[in-house]
């Protein structure tokens, strides 16, 4: 799944920062589940969770030939969740400046 974030007051370095694209690894019985955890975890994170961009159910052999998202996949099975926050400095584009 991957959400579209804005950070809040609360994070540090929060000055630096004009949002992020941000990949969510969740076990969960339902994508709605899947969903309301992600959001759950990035508000957590002291990020305001502003779109749902896309939602899929994944098993291990959608990354056969992804050795970072096999990482990830895996790491959610053993932790439940796996959140990756790729931002990008504020006054920036999302599309050109990701870190």
């Amino acid at each position: 799944m991957t959400l579209t974030a804005r950070p809040t007051r609360q994070l540090e370095g929060f000055a630096e920062f004009g949002g992020a694209h941000v990949n969510c690894w969740i076990a969960a019985p339902s994508k709605a589940e899947a969903v309301a955890r992600a959001e759950t975890e990035v508000r957590a994170a002291a990020w305001i969770p502003e779109t749902v961009d896309s939602v899929r159910s994944v098993t291990s052999k959608d990354y056969a030939d992804d050795i970072s998202g096999r990482d990830y996949f895996a790491q959610a099975i053993i932790d439940g969740v796996v959140i990756v926050f790729h931002t990008w400095p504020r006054g920036s584009n999302a599309d050109s400046d990701l870190h």
